[in-house]
């Protein structure tokens, strides 16, 4: 039940992630016209910082290990992700030349798993 509870949690915390990170990305993209692989990293930059003060607090309430310990594991997990990323919007963006959010819900379908599994067993253990 613990196991369900924790990703329940950082489900949460992902969909608040995926907001920000998403919303980001728009806003730069379309309103400022910045580039669509440069302001998905703004975005996960935001996400990242974010995530991690909720998740290190709520999600697994890591108490016992230091923190900058954790945060480092934890960018670590979180840069594998956007190594990922990166790698699937400039793929769909470049390559196949789609639409920019159909690339972002490509990464949604990937990394949120990545990150789970690493920071379940590794980051925050």
């Amino acid at each position: 039940m613990f196991f369900i509870l924790t990703l329940i949690k950082f489900g949460i915390v992902g969909v608040l992630g995926t907001i920000l990170h998403t919303g980001t990305l728009f806003i730069l993209v379309e309103y400022f016209k910045v580039e669509p692989v440069f302001s998905s990293v703004c975005g996960f930059v935001i996400s990242l910082l974010i995530s991690f003060s909720i998740n290190l607090r709520w999600t697994f309430s890591t108490t016992k290990l230091s923190k900058w310990a954790v945060f480092l594991k934890y960018t670590f997990v979180s840069f594998v992700g956007l190594l990922l990323n990166l790698l699937i919007m400039y793929v769909t963006v470049y390559y196949l030349d789609l639409w920019y959010l159909f690339g972002q819900l490509l990464v949604l379908a990937v990394v949120p798993i990545n990150n789970f599994i690493l920071s379940r067993f590794w980051a925050f253990r």
